[in-house]
């Protein structure tokens, strides 16, 4: 199964990258299941 991101991924630059990030971690914390694909690699085989 191929998985294509939203086009309008590919204007996100470092520091929308990092409010992502913020505001992931606060959704998070909230108790929302997050898959982190803001920064970094993900923590799991793809």
């Amino acid at each position: 199964m191929k998985h294509i991101a939203a086009e309008r991924m590919s204007r996100l630059k470092a520091e929308s990258a990092f409010f992502v990030l913020q505001k992931a971690k606060m959704l998070e914390k909230q108790g929302f299941n997050i898959i982190h694909f803001e920064i970094g690699e993900p923590d799991f085989d793809t």
